[in-house]
């Protein structure tokens, strides 16, 4: 039209999630009046764009541009979200991997599992606190919160405490053997011996023990935390409330040679660890590991008997097993077709604890409420004088007996947590047989039984329904 002054064109698009402008310039033609970056700020600022990001060379572009053109000019920023708190371990801790053979062939479990101590003062454990993140921002200005990272708390444990100059730091209170646990490190103290004889006598110990040597016949070690034996152990007893580590074998003996039974017993809270066990009771919590062989042993372990562990020969000859999750070993029985029972999996039991234990808490807790009422009712009645002490008497006899049931309920449902967690590795079991399954083996499956009749190579046992498969 004559006479109308002719401008470049300037269009803004803000993208879906606010965080991108696009700026598109058609400069028309060569008499237009240009773009200049005050009508581009102007323009921005009309349609109530911020963003502290322009894009000040993507705006001078537009400007010069003698066609078309779409360049982002302004951006808004993310927000950064915060970093989760964690636990820095300061400590030397026990490497775990598996044991090295010495130059008489025997584990050495001292030498790839070094015993570490720290001395009472030393800093065990650091929490790095959780930060809360830096807050992002659109074209438009508005705040895009950060989310802060995941806090932990770090919780002291036994032979521990915080230190007087940071809240967030773990410390030794006595000398011991660091152990980690979750979201904590507890000192277990230790008694280290060069063997156990007739001149140590029995040995009880509130921590862990390390024998450098042997465990002579009759010896026996107690101890609340791990026991490790870099020797042999004969004819003796070991009870640990962790795990008991053994770096060459356990020897039975029986009086009678016609009667094959153990005469060393083992008892772990965790697991169990040797070379070879022979006419020995073991009852483990957690995995029996052996490398060689079991010979006429009465094994029980919470989940996983390994026998065969690190290239060793790993036969099971004689005597009875019993495991909550399976059975791993390369040969089952023997030639000359020892008799030999193999029951894996406790479900039928278990299944029965688990009902008795649900009874019982349903019966605790409905006399709890019972209680309850009754303490209610004890508080708010207007006793005469006369009868004062007497009321008192009778709330504080409620309320103790309310502070133990609660203290039952609590354990009830403890272990119908752990009775469930044995009920669902249970429900796997199995029997793996890595090269020979030979005859006279009684083996059951959750209560399933079947009698080994012939001579068999590589064997995968397990339940399919209601019977054994192979």
């Amino acid at each position: 039209m004559k006479g109308e002054i002719l401008k470049a064109e300037l269009t803004l698009q803000i993208t879906g999630d606010r965080m991108t402008v696009l700026g598109t310039v058609n400069p028309g033609p060569p008499e237009a009046e240009p773009l200049t970056e005050d009508m581009v700020y102007q323009t921005l600022a009309a349609k109530g764009i911020v963003s502290p990001r322009m894009h000040l060379q993507n705006i001078a572009s537009l400007v010069r541009a003698n066609r078309i053109t779409t360049l982002t000019i302004a951006r808004g920023y993310r927000p950064v979200n915060g970093q989760p708190a964690r636990l820095e371990i300061l400590c030397p801790i026990d490497p775990d991997h598996g044991p090295a053979l010495d130059e008489q062939d025997r584990a050495d479990y001292f030498d790839t599992k070094q015993y570490i101590a720290v001395k009472a003062g030393a800093e065990l454990i650091r929490r790095i606190p959780n930060t809360q993140g830096i807050d992002g921002m659109n074209v438009m200005g508005k705040t895009i919160r950060a989310k802060p990272g995941k806090n932990i708390k770090l919780t002291r444990a036994a032979g521990t405490d915080f230190s007087p100059r940071d809240p967030n730091l773990l410390i030794a209170l006595t000398d011991g053997h660091p152990v980690p646990e979750k979201k904590t490190i507890r000192i277990d103290n230790t008694l280290n011996l060069p063997g156990v004889n007739i001149k140590t006598g029995k040995v009880d110990f509130d921590g862990s023990v390390v024998i450098a040597g042997d465990i002579c016949s009759q010896g026996s070690v107690k101890a609340t935390g791990d026991i490790f034996v870099k020797g042999t152990v004969s004819n003796a007893r070991l009870e640990a409330g962790g795990s008991i580590i053994i770096g060459g074998g356990v020897l039975g003996e029986s009086e009678e040679p016609d009667q094959q039974h153990p005469t060393t017993e083992l008892l772990a809270g965790k697991d169990v660890h040797a070379m070879f066990l022979n006419l020995t009771a073991v009852k483990a919590g957690g995995d029996i590991r052996v490398q060689r062989y079991t010979r006429h042993c009465e094994l029980i372990a919470g989940r996983t008997i390994f026998v065969g562990e690190k290239g060793g020969k790993g036969a099971v000859m004689g005597g009875s097993l019993r495991a909550g999750g399976s059975l791993v070993c390369n040969q089952l029985g023997s030639g000359a077709y020892v008799g030999t029972d193999v029951r894996v999996g406790f479900l039928p039991d278990i299944n029965d604890q688990l009902v008795a234990t649900k009874r019982e808490l349903n019966r605790r807790e409905t006399e709890l409420a019972q209680l309850d009422i009754i303490l209610r009712r004890l508080q708010g009645r207007k006793a005469p004088v006369i009868q004062g002490q007497l009321k008192l008497d009778k709330v504080s006899k409620v309320e103790k007996t309310i502070t133990s049931l609660n203290q039952r309920i609590r354990k009830l449902r403890a272990r119908i947590t752990r009775l469930s967690a044995e009920a669902e590795i249970a429900q796997q079991a199995t029997i793996l047989v890595q090269r020979r399954l030979y005859p006279n083996v009684q083996i059951s499956l959750n209560g399933h039984m079947e009698e080994v009749m012939e001579e068999r190579g590589r064997s995968e046992i397990h339940l399919q329904g209601e019977k054994i498969k192979y």
